[in-house]
């Protein structure tokens, strides 16, 4: 039933094989390069603040996972990382987790965030996740057209310059 041990690899809408693995702690060196990559408007995006160096708790997040309490799914083009999608449960709700996700800019557009999504959501299935919670920035336009895909039916709340956004996971497309 552990299913986040699983490689999985899909063809992509350009025809490039994107393989979703999670990640694991010998993929410190990839994920630092990863997030090193990352234009500042991505790690604002994703970190809700101006991010100027990668930090060891960014990378640690991503490797040290324990595929329970947190899951991590790397995205490969070529060998490189060119996306990450976690979540984490929630501490006061271990039916639901936190998720995010990151794609490298220069890879955008090709499918990979809706790719990484589907897989997490499967693993998070498994491990009992009954929803997601996303919190987005509001200028964060593409993410938003990919909750509206995965989840036609979810609620938001409005929270000055961010979206918390909970997927009912039973109920989202795609998955």
């Amino acid at each position: 039933m552990h299913t986040s041990s699983e490689v999985k690899t899909v063809r992509l809408r350009s025809g490039e094989h994107l393989t979703i693995r999670p990640a694991r702690r010998e993929d410190s060196a990839s994920v630092t390069a990863f997030f090193e990559g990352l234009s500042s408007e991505a790690r604002l995006l994703r970190y809700h603040s101006p991010v100027p160096i990668v930090r060891w708790w960014m990378v640690e997040a991503v490797t040290g996972t324990d595929h329970d309490r947190r899951e991590a799914l790397l995205a490969f083009l070529d060998g490189d990382v060119v996306g990450v999608a976690e979540w984490g449960r929630d501490p006061d709700d271990h039916d639901r987790a936190h998720v995010a996700i990151v794609v490298d800019d220069h890879v955008r557009r090709r499918g990979i965030a809706r790719e990484l999504m589907k897989r997490l959501t499967v693993v998070a299935r498994v491990h009992g996740i009954r929803d997601f919670v996303a919190t987005v920035m509001t200028i964060n336009k593409p993410v938003f057209g990919l909750i509206e895909r995965m989840a036609p039916v979810r609620t938001s709340n409005f929270d000055g310059d961010a979206v918390e956004v909970v997927i009912p996971l039973a109920r989202a497309a795609g998955a």
